[in-house]
């Protein structure tokens, strides 16, 4: 990473301190993203949100569900081994 100096306006300041704050980032990442989206850079997947967005997702299944898809990857695992 390299380190540079910009000029902001007081308003713009303002507005990447409020998203810094919103996303609990540094204001240093908010204008990495920024410049990230305008040009047009391919978005790394955000860890923390991936994890967020799919809590819960299970926690409709029964215990027999979980059992089974635990059962079904499992002897994926060793059909792709040859076991």
């Amino acid at each position: 990473m390299k380190r540079t100096n910009i000029y902001l306006t007081e308003e713009q300041d303002r507005l990447i301190a409020r998203q810094a704050r919103a996303l609990s980032v540094s204001k240093a990442e908010v204008v990495r993203r920024l410049l990230d989206t305008g040009l047009g850079i391919a978005e790394a997947v955000d860890v923390e949100k991936a994890l967020e967005s799919s809590f819960g997702l299970w926690a409709d299944r029964t215990q027999q569900e979980i059992d089974d898809i635990r059962s079904w990857r499992e002897r994926d695992r060793f059909d792709r081994l040859g076991l």
